[in-house]
C-alpha cells in the first residue's frame, strides 16, 4: 500500500467526524443555541443569587453587630441607646435585632407604651432565634401589664415550639411563675417537674425547686 494511501485511511476517520459535527451543528444549530443560552441564563442567576445572598448577610450582619455594639455600650444611656438604634433600618434576617433592642430597652425603662409601638413595627426575622425572642417580650409585656391570660398563651406556644431556639428551661420557669400567680398550681408544679428532670444542670433548677416546695406545701 503506498504511503499516501496509509495516511489517507489514518486521517479520513478525523475527518469525516469532524464533518459529521459540523453537519450536525448546523442542522441543529437554533436549537443548540437556545440550550446553550437557556444554560447561561441559569448559571447567571445562579451566580447573581449568590451575591445577592452573599451581600445580603454580609450587610444583615453589619447591621446587627452595630446595633449590638450600641446596646451593650456602657457609656450610653437608655435614651441614647435608643435614639441611636431608632435611627438604623431592620431588615427581614439577624439586623431584626435592631427593633427588638430597642423595644427592650424601652422596657427596662418602664415606657411599656412605647415597647408596645416598637414590638409592632418588628418585621418578622428569616431567624428564628429573633423571632422566639420577640416573643419572649411581648410575653413581658402582657405579664407587666398585668395580662397573665394572654401572656400564657405566648408562652405555651413558645413550649410547644419544637424548633425553639432559646433556653427551654428558661421558658419553662417563666411559664411555671406565671401559672403559679394564676393560681393553676397543678399546671406551674408540672412546668416545674419538667424543668428538673429534662434540665437538671439548668441555671433555674434552685429557683424551680423553692417555687415548686411553696407550692406543694401549701
Amino acid at each position: 500500500m503506498k504511503r499516501k494511501e496509509r495516511e489517507h485511511l489514518r486521517v479520513d476517520p478525523f475527518q469525516r467526524f469532524i464533518q459529521k459535527t459540523m453537519d450536525d451543528f448546523q442542522k441543529y444549530r437554533r436549537e443548540i443555541l437556545i440550550s446553550a443560552a437557556a444554560v447561561g441564563a441559569v448559571i447567571l442567576i445562579i451566580i447573581v443569587i449568590g451575591l445577592f445572598n452573599y451581600f445580603s448577610k454580609t450587610s444583615e450582619n453589619k447591621s446587627y453587630s452595630e446595633a449590638y455594639n450600641i446596646v451593650s455600650n456602657n457609656a450610653l444611656s437608655i435614651d441614647s441607646k435608643i435614639d441611636k438604634l431608632s435611627k438604623m433600618d431592620s431588615g427581614k434576617g439577624i439586623s431584626a435585632a435592631a427593633k427588638l433592642f430597642q423595644a427592650s430597652l424601652y422596657y427596662e425603662k418602664g415606657d411599656l407604651t412605647k415597647a408596645k409601638e416598637t414590638l409592632a413595627q418588628f418585621p418578622n426575622s428569616s431567624v428564628e432565634l429573633i423571632n422566639n425572642q420577640k416573643s419572649l417580650l411581648e410575653a413581658d409585656l402582657l405579664i407587666a401589664s398585668g395580662k397573665d391570660k394572654e401572656a400564657l398563651d405566648v408562652l405555651n406556644q413558645l413550649q410547644a415550639n419544637t424548633q425553639l431556639e432559646i433556653p427551654r428551661d428558661y421558658v419553662l420557669i417563666k411559664l411555671a411563675k406565671v401559672q403559679a400567680k394564676t393560681n393553676q398550681t397543678p399546671l406551674a408544679v408540672a412546668s416545674l417537674n419538667k424543668l428538673m428532670n429534662d434540665f437538671p444542670q439548668s441555671y433555674y433548677g434552685m429557683e424551680a425547686r423553692e417555687l415548686l416546695d411553696s407550692l406543694t406545701q401549701k
